[in-house]
């Protein structure tokens, strides 16, 4: 029993810092506590992730590659960001499209199970059975589909070009399964580690204090840490996740 509430209490660690490392803070303000649907799509997302890592023994790289993939149908076919604002080519903004990798593959998926892992690492390594995770995939693909029927078709010939990129995404995600590549974990880097309590505390004030802080905030604070990351520890090193 103390095992499987410490395994509840990870997982729990772990949505709360990718809904936060998200910006979602930035985008709901204080109202965000009252947003059901969207805590309960990051605690399943989390919670089929976790089961793919002890499951697939997934790597840093591939959990990235299945954050964009994900974020590719969110965005594409949920929030539908990626067709909002100019400029627009092939009907897209591409710049979103690259935000939205770096805020989906990193921020919302391999940061908090790195930072979530300082606080409560994984005890359990061994591979275990695959039934939970398809479980649960099924469970979040199911809260997917409701909530793509509460916005009814998307209508837009643009929204192609998205399952092309899924399909490419998921095609290098296979790639390296394959190659099985091996780099050195990294090292503590407590510059980092004082950039993101900086981010997180910056996204409670601002978020507090205006409501909202739009998207304006959200998109310079994704495009700054991204980098960041890859420039301090990220090029050629392995995350712990």
């Amino acid at each position: 029993m103390q095992g499987k509430l410490r395994s509840f209490l990870r997982i729990l660690l772990i949505t709360a810092l990718a809904i936060f490392l998200n910006g979602e803070y930035f985008a709901h303000g204080p109202t965000l506590l009252t947003q059901g649907v969207l805590i309960l799509f990051y605690f399943l997302y989390i919670l089929t992730l976790e089961n793919a890592i002890r499951t697939f023994k997934l790597t840093d790289r591939q959990l990235f590659l299945a954050g964009a993939i994900f974020g590719f149908v969110v965005e594409g076919f949920l929030h539908r960001s990626f067709y909002a604002a100019p400029p627009l080519f092939l009907g897209i903004n591409w710049f979103i499209v690259a935000v939205q990798i770096i805020a989906w593959g990193l921020m919302a998926t391999v940061l908090p199970f790195y930072f979530g892992g300082k606080f409560l690492p994984r005890k359990e390594e061994k591979l275990g059975s695959k039934w939970p995770f398809f479980v649960f995939l099924a469970l979040f693909l199911t809260l997917l589909l409701f909530w793509q029927s509460q916005l009814g078709p998307l209508n837009n010939p643009a929204g192609g070009f998205v399952l092309l990129l899924i399909l490419i995404f998921t095609g290098l995600f296979y790639w390296d399964r394959q190659t099985k590549s091996e780099f050195p974990l990294v090292k503590e880097n407590q510059i980092f580690n004082v950039i993101i309590i900086a981010y997180l505390l910056t996204q409670a004030v601002v978020g507090t204090t205006f409501k909202t802080a739009g998207s304006g905030t959200y998109v310079i604070s994704i495009i700054l840490i991204g980098p960041i990351t890859y420039l301090l520890f990220w090029r050629k090193k392995r995350l712990p996740i």
